[in-house]
């Protein structure tokens, strides 16, 4: 790619010196860009890192990092990296970044461990770490966020989402869209969800959900040894499919329905039944409330 712009911050950097510490390197820069462009921040070891849309057709970074880290952008307006350089020296030091965006830029964020918090972005939004915690509000547009020891959470966005993590709590609320979360040793909890489709699991942990039933909409829940609590409105219409090796299964509401015996799968009729619903987990207890 041939690149017209490079800039290496350190340059532009008031160096600041503190007792006992290493130097530290701030930098205030901003510059044009396509709006609908893409953002690739990838390769940091350690970052915290806050992105916020505007709508100007410009990008502003600030950053704060040890002065023995060097951190350049390279921008041809349409596309905007953004790449770290550290010397064993600086292994565990940690980078700062403020990063103001067009709302219609595509982002990217890929870092070994990584504290992330994303507001007013009109784009997709994707988000990779081994470590730290992901924080997404007022999105609009497609989200990925996948990690290993990562808590996850959204609020107020609109696009499907596919969240992963292997050790910690999903939290969604108020989503509109599609919606897959997974997470081996957490919770995940899903609360004013507007979507057809929906998959929530966890290994170890318990799942709930609140939010709207669609006519011929698709939602599975499951959990090896957490409990499932879902919070379905009164006028859903589903076909319920539920299984419980060791634990129970309970209706709560004004839904007359049989509910299957201890350690057998079963199905539950609500309303039209149009919806297809599953929601099996091995220890744990199946809870379905149904609004009055």
């Amino acid at each position: 790619m041939s690149w017209y712009r490079i800039v290496q911050l350190v340059t532009a950097a008031a160096v600041l010196a503190r007792p006992g510490l290493a130097q530290t390197t701030a930098t205030d820069t901003t510059f044009a860009v396509d709006p609908g462009g893409h953002l690739d921040a990838n390769g940091f070891e350690y970052a915290s890192v806050t992105i916020r849309g505007w709508d100007r057709d410009s990008i502003r970074i600030r950053a704060t990092h040890a002065s023995a880290i060097r951190l350049e952008i390279k921008s041809n307006r349409r596309v905007v990296e953004l790449r770290e350089h550290r010397p064993p020296m600086a292994a565990m030091e940690r980078v700062t970044l403020e990063l103001t965006v067009p709302r219609a830029m595509t982002l990217e964020v890929i870092a070994n461990e990584l504290d992330l918090s994303a507001s007013g972005s009109r784009s997709s939004v994707a988000v990779s770490t081994n470590g730290g915690s992901i924080h997404l509000h007022d999105i609009d547009g497609a989200i990925t966020a996948r990690g290993t020891q990562v808590t996850v959470q959204l609020d107020s966005t609109r696009g499907n989402a596919g969240l992963r993590t292997t050790n910690g709590t999903i939290t969604v609320t108020n989503h509109t869209g599609d919606l897959t979360a997974e997470t081996v040793a957490g919770d995940v909890r899903a609360e004013g969800i507007d979507a057809g489709r929906v998959t929530l699991t966890s290994h170890a942990g318990a799942v709930e959900y609140q939010g709207t039933i669609k006519p011929q909409g698709l939602y599975q829940f499951g959990s090896q040894r957490g409990d499932l609590t879902l919070y379905l409105p009164s006028t859903a219409g589903a076909t319920i499919s539920t299984g419980s090796v060791r634990g129970r299964v309970e209706v709560s509401g004004p839904a007359s329905v049989t509910v299957p015996e201890p350690g057998k799968r079963g199905t539950i009729i609500l309303g039209d039944g149009s919806a297809q619903l599953e929601a099996v987990t091995f220890s744990g207890r199946i809870h379905i409330i149904v609004a009055p």
